[in-house]
């Protein structure tokens, strides 16, 4: 799904919770995107919604995009609130930074306050956003127990590219970067076709952030810079079997591999965004 903010002319890029999505766009003609979310096919047959959330948002001044891709925990409360919640936040405070910060240690001491601070207004709207009339006596108690004692949760990886050649005729091939991550989502920084870095916390979920507790766990932040030949591809765990293959795949075949894994029983919903910069 795409919009175009009316007050801020930004672009924004985001997946439909309530359904499947596929989007491939150009933007500027300097960066290309494709992004594939798919619910689990459980989640289908009971029209639930998709625990993962994506979104890009491209300044107005056509030089910087942030991103974030997140995964609501299973077994907290609405892990679909908690993901769509921060990834909006972060994406919103990424870009309002004036560049891409040099100092790690300055950007995770301002990060870790509003983690915190977005912690407390997230756990707030969930409370306002009150519970179904429709739900039995006791689910609703069971629910509500569940919101207050552990609230809604996400893991995350996020990031700022400021993309912009410094010159019409002779554009900069070094992309100044920034990345953040709590849990297993994962991004890979492919040099060649079979060669990658990794990013991320890989099996491990136990960092994360809670609406109820905020960060929990180890918040990691790199400064970075990106080639223009290194496209930057984020994925959920319900991807990891196909994450080393993910940058090779042209559209249909993504797609197709995709479905191929929704009828394995232990199958998550699954998301990749994937940046590539002309």
């Amino acid at each position: 799904m795409q919009n175009l903010s009316g007050e801020t002319n930004r672009r924004i890029i985001e997946n439909d919770q309530q359904t499947d999505s596929f989007v491939s766009a150009s933007i500027d003609e300097r960066v290309a995107l494709r992004l594939c979310s798919v619910r689990c096919q459980e989640a289908q047959i009971d029209a639930a919604p998709n625990q993962d959330y994506a979104r890009v948002v491209f300044a107005s001044q056509g030089s910087t995009l942030s991103f974030c891709v997140c995964d609501g925990v299973g077994g907290s409360y609405q892990g679909n609130f908690a993901a769509k919640y921060l990834a909006t936040r972060l994406t919103d405070y990424l870009l309002t930074l004036p560049s891409v910060p040099r100092n790690s240690r300055k950007m995770a001491f301002e990060l870790r306050k509003q983690l915190n601070i977005w912690a407390r207004e997230a756990q707030q709207e969930l409370i306002w956003a009150g519970l179904s009339l429709d739900l039995p006596d006791l689910e609703q108690e069971i629910l509500v127990e569940q919101r207050d004692r552990h609230g809604s949760a996400t893991v995350f990886f996020c990031g700022r590219v400021d993309y912009a050649p410094s010159g019409f005729a002779h554009p900069s091939q070094t992309l100044p970067a920034l990345f953040c991550w709590m849990g297993n989502v994962t991004a890979r920084v492919f040099s060649t076709p079979n060669l990658c870095q990794q990013l991320g916390d890989q099996h491990n979920d136990r960092n994360r952030w809670s609406t109820l507790s905020g960060q929990q766990g180890l918040l990691t932040i790199r400064v970075s810079s990106l080639s223009r030949s290194e496209p930057l591809v984020i994925y959920t765990d319900g991807l990891e079997t196909l994450g080393h293959q993910l940058a090779q795949f042209d559209d249909q075949q993504l797609q197709n591999r995709i479905w191929q894994l929704l009828p394995i029983p232990a199958s998550d919903d699954m998301t990749v965004l994937e940046l590539r910069w002309t």
